[in-house]
């Protein structure tokens, strides 16, 4: 309701939760037939201007989403949707900032450094979705299709170069199994957390794509076709082909038949 009782008048993630908890009722209220939002969605990410102080996550941003996620968890849904370099399973490197440059180009000053992944590791039963956006700029799973996930190739002839159906299919499986195999993350002791082996069960797992709106983008957010990601899908993680819990798909305007 846009109140805040916290020190100074600010919000603490416990007040969010009340407030949000007091906004749903209100909507429920005004729409008899409405049964009210189920959850909230982290989806807080990097701006344009590269000096911003938005482009760090602060402590204090950190506490909020954790204070928030942990007072609503038992009621509602919590997800989050990183960029894939918030939550990459690609690097053992963490940091806060939000100004690292791509691997596959380095001009682009936007990626992340695990900074998502510090909010699962402080506290993994807050979160019921893992959402990773593999169609982030630039991203790691652009870098593996396009690029063949080696630095060499980079500013090559012939690179990057359209992947094969092959190639779609052992990227987007190759991303579903290192999520749930585990990867180490050198946290360096940020908000407590030492080195570890962060893991999440694949009925948390949930990979992002495009629809054919990234075609557009040219090699900067890769594109997995439907038969690619079904068949990744199915192929499952583990030995005993698990299923990671699906996909989802940015944009739903686009969702329509033709």
């Amino acid at each position: 309701d846009g109140s805040c009782d916290g020190p100074g008048g600010a919000c603490d993630g416990a007040t969010y939760a009340a407030s949000f908890r007091a906004w749903n009722e209100k909507v429920k209220a005004a729409a008899p037939d409405f049964p009210g939002f189920a959850g909230i969605d982290w989806d807080i990410e990097g701006v344009n201007d590269e000096s911003s102080p938005s482009n760090e996550f602060t402590d204090g941003a950190y506490q909020v989403m954790l204070d928030m996620s942990a007072a609503l968890k038992e009621d509602f849904v919590i997800t989050m949707v990183p960029p894939q370099s918030y939550f990459d399973c690609g690097t053992s490197e963490f940091d806060s900032s939000l100004r690292h440059p791509a691997t596959s180009t380095p001009s682009f000053h936007y990626h992340g450094a695990n900074c998502y992944a510090l909010l699962y590791a402080k506290c993994p039963e807050c979160f019921d979705l893992v959402m990773v956006q593999l169609y982030e700029g630039w991203s790691r799973a652009g870098f593996d299709l396009y690029w063949g996930g080696d630095k060499s190739n980079v500013g090559q002839p012939g690179f990057p170069r359209d992947g094969t159906h092959a190639d779609q299919v052992k990227v987007v499986q190759r991303n579903a199994q290192c999520l749930t195999d585990g990867y180490e993350i050198k946290f360096g002791g940020h908000l407590g957390v030492a080195t570890q082996n962060l893991t999440v069960p694949a009925s948390k797992v949930v990979l992002g794509f495009g629809n054919k709106w990234v075609d557009s983008t040219g090699y900067k957010c890769p594109y997995f076709d439907g038969n690619a990601v079904g068949e990744a899908y199915c192929q499952g993680v583990g030995q005993g082909g698990t299923k990671i819990r699906g996909y989802m798909y940015w944009v739903i305007a686009e969702d329509k038949a033709g």
